[in-house]
């Protein structure tokens, strides 16, 4: 008998290690047959009034055990800067902007608890933890975007309740809504997605739509559950 009871714990313990270990192998980046792949991860306002839902990403691509990862949804629409450049030849570097400020403090705080912000990593161009995309990632194939930055529809994203309460318009046939990227286009200029996934310019000193980009170390989460699919995402779990 106690034999027995003793090959039951070891059964369930060796199960309970492959879950986790088949939790971090889940996880993979764009793939041209089957697409992207979708995860909950953090939450944020998205009813009207601010209340709170996990927040639902696409990942755009996995490499050295990091998922590179971008809100579905535009999420919130806030003011990009609203200083002018002292030198007129040279734009203010994206670090510098309003934006980046508020990604990296209140929005990344209220989207990610302790533990989940533990997870996520750095990037290695001054953007901080949390960015708006730049150019060169919204048309970079192999993430699974379009290469030109024509209309395509792969580029687009609907806000949320609470984005649309703050400001945010629907535009064109799809009623999707533009969203800043961290990339200028010329001074005083800044690239954005636009009607239809078009990639064109707007004033930097302009309120727009967030639709932020991350990279999640995924050796320090854990898929709870679902499919990896947009109605079926993988639940992840970090450390309290």
């Amino acid at each position: 008998m106690i034999r027995r009871w003793f090959c039951l714990l070891v059964c369930a313990a060796l199960l309970m290690g492959c879950t986790g270990a088949m939790g971090e192998d889940q996880i993979r980046g764009y793939e041209k047959k089957q697409g992207w792949q979708f995860v909950q991860f953090g939450s944020y306002p998205y009813e009207k009034d601010g209340t709170e839902a996990p927040v639902l990403w696409r990942v755009l691509k996995l490499e050295d055990g990091r998922a590179f990862m971008m809100t579905e949804n535009v999420i919130d629409f806030v003011l990009h800067h609203t200083e002018k450049d002292e030198d007129p030849e040279k734009p203010l570097a994206y670090a510098d902007t309003l934006m980046c400020r508020f990604l990296n403090t209140e929005c990344v705080d209220t989207l990610f608890t302790p533990g989940e912000k533990a997870a996520l990593t750095e990037m290695e161009d001054g953007r901080g933890v949390l960015s708006c995309a730049t150019f060169e990632e919204l048309t970079d194939t192999a993430t699974g975007f379009p290469s030109g930055k024509g209309k395509n529809t792969r580029r687009n994203a609907w806000g949320t309740p609470y984005a649309y309460e703050k400001g945010l318009k629907k535009l064109g046939s799809n009623r999707c809504s533009w969203y800043f990227t961290a990339t200028w286009r010329r001074l005083g200029f800044r690239w954005i997605v636009g009607d239809d996934g078009h990639i064109s310019v707007v004033g930097a000193d302009r309120v727009g739509g967030v639709r932020p980009v991350v990279y999640l170390d995924i050796n320090k989460v854990t898929v709870a559950s679902g499919a990896g699919e947009r109605e079926d995402p993988y639940i992840l779990q970090a450390a309290p």
